[in-house]
């Protein structure tokens, strides 16, 4: 499948789980959280944004992502069980989107893609790229490697696709 195609799923899927998640109740029945598959990120020395890190505080009840080195913030996130999957999408009125799906103990992330309002695409899912995920409480960060494309300029990439580093950084609950 090429990269046009896997991208257009992955953003379809985006929409599809934030649908999904609106209609449900954010805190029913998802369990405790897992112990993750990522370490602990390590102090960064000042000015310097790293692998892991987004400096852009996550509104209370929302999230923070970064791709390369922009960052934005969703107002607004729901997370749930599903089908026998942990599910956390949101979004905005500007258009920025996340969606993250994981395994039901939320320990090993099974794909994740942010959309910023700017257009600038990082998705990740099955072969195409990876994903770890720590938690501290119901405070999650993941960090990922996947297909990075911008949607206003979106050029014939080759099956491969230019790879890029994201996080993303929400709060499941209240």
């Amino acid at each position: 499948m090429n990269i046009r195609k896997s991208t257009t799923l992955s953003v379809l899927a985006v929409i599809a789980l934030l649908g999904m998640s609106a209609c449900s109740d954010p805190g029913a029945n998802v369990p405790e959280p897992g112990q993750g598959t990522g370490g602990v990120n390590a102090s960064q020395p000042v000015g310097e944004t790293s692998t892991g890190v987004v400096e852009t505080e996550a509104p209370e009840g929302g999230a923070a992502a970064r791709i390369g080195d922009v960052e934005e913030t969703v107002n607004k996130v729901a997370c749930t069980v599903l089908n026998g999957q942990w599910t956390m999408s949101g979004g905005d009125d500007e258009g920025a989107k996340l969606a993250v799906t994981a395994t039901e103990d939320r320990a090993t992330v099974q794909s994740a893609s942010v959309v910023l309002s700017d257009g600038t695409v990082a998705s990740m899912s099955g072969d195409s790229g990876s994903g770890t995920i720590s938690w501290d409480g119901e405070t999650f960060t993941l960090t990922g490697t996947g297909t990075v494309i911008d949607l206003n300029n979106p050029a014939e990439p080759d099956d491969e696709g230019p790879k890029g580093e994201f996080v993303i950084t929400a709060t499941c609950g209240s």
